[in-house]
């Protein structure tokens, strides 16, 4: 009768001989690949890149394969994660802008943009009786604006559309679109320390 040999539990040997799957047999060559790959940086990647170089027609159909086996997944992942981050995402797009637009801009994060808008009480500061719906660059940047919070408000979509990229700002235009229950009161002014 042959003896069963019993497997290292929690060893890289137990991953790569035995091919055990269990937790700690799986930690322990993830261990042991990340030291050894310390150890031989360089050597990988000098091998690595030497081997994309000798063949680059296979590597760009492997990564083209890689690629249209993982769309799928990928797209999925990206527009849940643009679901759960939807300031994040706005952020982008208007960094983006402001970037194609060669405008000036000072980084800031979605918690800045939140408190400017409570600064405002989260209403549109064209028209206070609507509620905010976006953020709004003062200035646009069309029009040379900055993309800075000193240039953010928050925005109703009627009265942003209304705007557009208007500079200077004639407000009289922009005060015939807000509401009638509103229409006695003064729209905001510009000022300097706005």
């Amino acid at each position: 009768m042959t003896a069963v040999k019993e497997i290292p539990h929690g060893k890289a040997s137990g991953y790569t001989d035995h091919k055990c799957r269990c937790e700690g047999c799986r930690e322990a060559k993830r261990e042991y690949d990340k030291a050894y790959y310390a150890a031989n940086r360089d050597r990988i990647r000098a091998r690595v890149k030497a081997y994309q170089a000798a063949d680059p027609d296979r590597r760009r159909a492997q990564d083209k394969a890689k690629y249209e086996a993982s769309r799928d997944r990928a797209r999925a992942r990206q527009r849940e994660w643009k679901k759960r981050n939807p300031e994040l995402v706005l952020a982008a797009c208007r960094r983006r802008r402001a970037k194609k637009l060669d405008a000036p801009s000072a980084p800031y994060t979605a918690q800045q943009v939140k408190q400017r808008w409570s600064m405002f009480g989260n209403r549109c500061w064209l028209n206070p009786s609507h509620p905010a719906e976006a953020t709004d660059h003062v200035k646009p940047l069309a029009a040379g604006g900055a993309d800075m919070l000193a240039n953010f408000r928050p925005i109703c979509h009627s009265c942003n559309a209304s705007k557009g990229a208007k500079w200077p700002l004639d407000l009289s235009s922009i005060a015939l679109q807000r509401d009638p229950a509103t229409a006695g009161s003064k729209p905001p002014t510009l000022t300097k320390g706005n």
